[in-house]
Parts: structure tokens; C-alpha cells; sequence
């Protein structure tokens, strides 16, 4: 399936139970990154699995318009993130791991998040 997903996912709301975004949001803008984490947020089941894989500080390629650190995503477990953003979407930070690219030479973040469920 080839899909521009800032346009919006194409799954029924909580029918999904794993996402993987691997090596993918550093080439959005963060407003389209917010964007697309909600809509995660909105196809995922409750206590499903959104994992996400970025470089780790990597200013070396010119098509990343973003650069993340290792606590890049941990404001999204936060209360008042949703509002902050104007976002519907509650995530619990469930693993967090940096990792070596010994190919690419550069480190990477993994990141877990669990949708919790409802959105109050």
C-alpha cells in the first residue's frame, strides 16, 4: 500500500494493534509529525503498540527536518501535551532504547508508546 499519510490513515478508529514507524518521522515537519502520532493515536486499539525508530542526533543528511534526542518523546506522556499541541491522543512511553548503526555510523532511538484508552 503507498499512502501519503499526513492525509490521514485509511483504518476504522481502535482497529489496529501495532504500528511500526521505523527510520521515517524525521523526514516530516512537526506539525505533520503530530499529525501523524494522533492518527496512530486514533487507529490503534486501546493499550496497542505504536514503535518508532529515528536517528539519534543526526544533522548529516539535509532531507531530516527534524532532530531528535533521547528525551525527544517523552513530553507525549505528558498531561498537557494534547492540549499544548491541540492533539487527541493519551501515550504511556512503555521502552525506550538507543541503539548503533554500525553500517550507517550513527546511533538510533527506539521508542515504544502504548495508546491509552479512552481519551478523556
Amino acid at each position: 500500500m503507498v499512502r501519503d499519510v499526513t492525509k490521514g490513515l485509511p483504518f476504522d478508529d481502535d482497529s489496529v494493534d501495532y504500528i511500526q514507524a521505523s527510520h521515517f518521522l524525521e523526514h516530516l515537519t512537526r506539525e505533520d509529525m503530530m499529525f501523524v502520532i494522533e492518527e496512530c493515536y486514533r487507529v490503534l486499539a486501546a493499550d496497542a503498540q505504536l514503535y518508532i525508530r529515528v536517528p539519534l542526533l543526526d544533522f548529516t543528511s539535509i532531507d531530516h527536518l527534524q532532530v531528535f534526542d533521547a528525551k525527544s518523546f517523552d513530553p507525549l506522556e505528558f498531561p498537557e501535551t494534547p492540549d499544548y499541541y491541540q492533539r487527541k491522543f493519551r501515550w504511556k512511553v512503555v521502552g525506550k532504547e538507543i541503539g548503533r548503526d554500525a553500517r550507517a555510523g550513527l546511533d538510533y532511538l527506539d521508542i515504544v508508546l502504548r495508546a491509552v484508552k479512552p481519551f478523556a
